[in-house]
């Protein structure tokens, strides 16, 4: 069972090259390597070129965004199993044997994945962060993602049957993505740690929380006309409040008190009662102004 990892690549030589390791140092025998790199000024090309002999595909020129570069590899792909894995990100020893064995083990399964480590830009450990089995309808409700995208694999047949990553989402398109592939996929979640995620100061900016809380909210504008979401027994109610109310910590995290009072209005208006709304309303807008 062939396993193609694609690693979209723009600028980040300083990390790229512990990620080639990880993949090309792990102990599985099928494994397809591609590396769709965004046309890097720095020394990405030159990490990329020592390992060219053990990477099966690689490309450098310009490309619209790293969900175009995952796309590409993703075609160019010929293995049964996908995933993608950032180039500031790496897999833990052993975790592609073990996920192929998953899914040999588990031949009606579509989707496997597991936990991931964050780890600061030295790689040092900053905390776990386990994934959680894979509930639709709770994910309506909370607008909560249930998987750690490092550590999740996929069957082929499911890109070839629902296309690739929507571009229009910079942050959420992989979250996205497991909502959209869910209606014709089976989920497993092995809750063992297989990659480790980096945060670094190009990962963690207020600007990227902005991009979030609004992805969020048209997500779940989206989703409520879709059969999938009909079947699930969640109300509109349930999906925009729990969606609003999750925007608003994004944009209170990045500073936008506005947008964030907004989104609590919102929230109120879906989730609660008139009195209550207003009661909480307004003990949220005092800890606006004292925050």
């Amino acid at each position: 069972m062939r396993v193609s990892v694609v690693t979209p690549s723009f600028n980040q030589g300083k990390y790229l090259e512990e990620t080639i390791r990880s993949v090309l140092d792990q102990n599985y025998g099928d494994i397809e390597y591609i590396v769709i790199d965004g046309g890097s000024r720095d020394e990405s090309l030159e990490i990329i070129k020592k390992y060219e002999q053990r990477i099966s595909y690689w490309q450098t020129g310009k490309d619209r965004n790293a969900w175009d570069a995952i796309n590409q590899g993703w075609e160019r792909a010929t293995g049964e199993i996908l995933c993608y894995l950032n180039a500031d990100d790496v897999f833990l020893p052993g975790s592609i044997e073990l996920i192929a064995n998953q899914f040999k083990k588990s031949p009606d399964v579509d989707v496997v994945y597991g936990d991931t480590e964050m780890i600061d830009a030295q790689g040092n450990h900053l905390y776990d962060s386990p994934s959680e089995p894979f509930d639709l309808a709770k994910i309506y409700r909370t607008w909560v993602d249930p998987i750690r995208q490092p550590s999740c694999f996929f069957k082929s047949n499911l890109f070839r049957q629902y296309g690739g990553t929507n571009e229009i989402y910079p942050f959420c398109a992989d979250f996205e993505y497991w909502i959209r592939i869910s209606a014709g996929a089976k989920f497993l979640y092995v809750p063992v740690l297989l990659s480790k995620s980096r945060l670094h100061s190009e990962t963690r900016t207020s600007k990227m929380e902005y991009v979030q809380a609004r992805e969020l909210i048209h997500l779940a504008k989206q989703a409520v006309s879709t059969d999938e979401f009909r079947k699930t027994g969640v109300s509109r109610e349930e999906t925009l409040g729990g969606a609003y109310y999750r925007a608003m910590m994004h944009f209170r995290n990045a500073g936008h008190k506005q947008e964030a009072l907004q989104s609590y209005f919102h929230y109120c208006r879906y989730s609660l009662s008139v009195p209550e709304g207003i009661y909480r309303m307004a003990r949220f807008c005092v800890s606006l102004l004292i925050r």
